[in-house]
């Protein structure tokens, strides 16, 4: 049995664009394997309301 453990962050770039970073750390119970597996991701948030300005 494999256990992962995730981290995530990420930062808006404008609006609506977006850029995520994840790093998983595989931890094998049995102890034969450990892995890292990193991963950059960039995309566009259609839900993401730009916030209103007061006038």
């Amino acid at each position: 049995m494999v256990l992962p453990v995730e981290v995530r962050f990420g930062k808006y770039i404008t609006d609506r664009w977006y850029l995520m970073g994840s790093l998983t750390y595989h931890i094998s119970l049995a102890g034969e394997t450990a892995c890292i597996e990193p991963a950059i991701r960039a995309g566009y948030n259609f839900g993401h309301k730009p916030k209103s300005k007061k006038r």
